[in-house]
């Protein structure tokens, strides 16, 4: 994920994200005023990721049209994203549609993955 697909995505040119480990995950925050998108990422296989992203908070709807495996969690708040081995968590917020916004970084992302 770049500053400029969080651009494309948000709306607003974000500096460079902030990178760190966050237990388990490489984090990766853009922020600009209340516009902000937090991508997690961990190496996960396809099951364990359908298990994991079952158990969170409802409801948990399947997303289709990314060119990989996701999910809408928690009332479209988050999109889990798995491809090759790879998932992938984005919170969009600051937005009047949080997941429109996470779909078009999904796509963006399962195209690099």
């Amino acid at each position: 994920m770049t500053a400029s697909d969080a651009k494309s995505a948000l709306g607003v040119t974000f500096a460079a994200g902030k990178l760190q480990a966050v237990g388990l995950y490489q984090s990766c925050r853009y922020s600009n005023g209340t516009r902000s998108l937090t991508v997690l990422e961990r190496q996960l296989s396809r099951s364990d990721f359908d298990k994991s992203a079952k158990k969170n908070p409802g409801p948990v709807v399947h997303i289709t049209g990314i060119g990989s495996d996701a999910y809408s969690v928690g009332g479209a708040s988050t999109l889990l994203l798995w491809k090759h081995g790879t998932e992938l968590t984005l919170l969009a917020t600051g937005v009047g549609n949080p997941l429109k916004a996470e779909k078009t970084l999904g796509k963006a992302a399962a195209g690099r993955l």
